[in-house]
């Protein structure tokens, strides 16, 4: 089981990090964030809320590298999760046609796709927290711990390729 918690740490770590490098590092990706954000969830100050959600993201890979605290990360990568899965569906019910901004600019609206995303985000997540390691401090073995960390970087990919994926099967008219 711990390298379920270690896939789990790398899978919410490296997206968190993406995520936040893709806001932050660019000329406008504060802008653009804030933007999305004021789309998104329009009956929230946007700006506060996206500041609120940097730093919270910025938290949760902090938390997520030691071992001892990661069990928090996790629970703050979950919270957050489930408040951007509620955004994307008031979105969705509203049928606003927005983009969530949640690896940067995107042209593509949130769908099914960002929901089912989010809600495998929030699996991992839980999956780390179920199988946390006990407090023994025997750690697994080299060979696993890799392995672990290749999957949890391949579901990151995968994660943050979402759209792309969710793209070629829309309907086009």
């Amino acid at each position: 089981m711990d390298h379920v918690f270690i896939a789990s740490r790398v899978l919410i770590g490296m997206v968190f990090v993406v995520s936040l490098t893709a806001k932050l590092s660019r000329r406008n990706g504060r802008r653009e964030f804030t933007d999305s954000v004021r789309r998104l969830a329009p009956h929230f100050p946007a700006r506060t809320t996206a500041v609120a959600v940097c730093v919270t993201e910025a938290s949760v890979v902090l938390l997520i590298v030691p071992a001892a605290t990661a069990v928090y990360g996790l629970a703050g990568a979950v919270l957050l999760l489930l408040c951007f899965t509620i955004a994307v569906v008031a979105a969705l019910r509203r049928r606003a046609g927005v983009s969530c901004g949640c690896f940067g600019k995107s042209a593509t609206p949130v769908s099914g796709f960002t929901v089912a995303r989010n809600s495998l985000l929030i699996a991992g997540a839980l999956a780390g927290i179920i199988t946390r390691p006990d407090a023994t401090g025997a750690g697994p073995a080299w060979p696993g711990t890799l392995t672990a960390i290749a999957v949890g970087a391949v579901a990151a990919a995968l994660a943050y390729l979402m759209d792309e994926i969710a793209d070629l099967f829309r309907v086009r008219s």
